[in-house]
Parts: C-alpha cells; sequence; structure tokens
C-alpha cells in the first residue's frame, strides 16, 4: 500500500504485481545482506562487550 499523491488526503493505493516483484529483488540482493551484516556485527560486539565485562570483573 502506498500512497500517491500525499499525506494530506489520505489517498491508499496498491502497487502494481510488477512493482512488488521489484521491491521483492531489491530486498532480496540490496537490503538483506546488509541487514545480515549489521546483525553479525552488532552480535559480535555484544559478545565482545560481554567478554571485556567479564574480564573486569574478575580482575
Amino acid at each position: 500500500i502506498y500512497e500517491e499523491t500525499g499525506w494530506y488526503d489520505g489517498q491508499e493505493w496498491q502497487k502494481p504485481e510488477a512493482e512488488l516483484a521489484q521491491d521483492r529483488l531489491i530486498y532480496t540482493y540490496e537490503l538483506r545482506p546488509i541487514l545480515q551484516r549489521l546483525q553479525v556485527t552488532l552480535l559480535a560486539l555484544v559478545i565482545f562487550s560481554l567478554g571485556l565485562a567479564l574480564a573486569w570483573a574478575l580482575l
């Protein structure tokens, strides 16, 4: 669902199937790899931070 004209009239339209397929392809090949890399990086930072906190507590 998207608004074609503007926020002020509130009219919503369904996207055509071809446009939805294009959006899905863009997500699959461009956005998903970036999001996966961010998740892995965030997880690594959390694990590293917890390791540092544990090492600091043991000192």
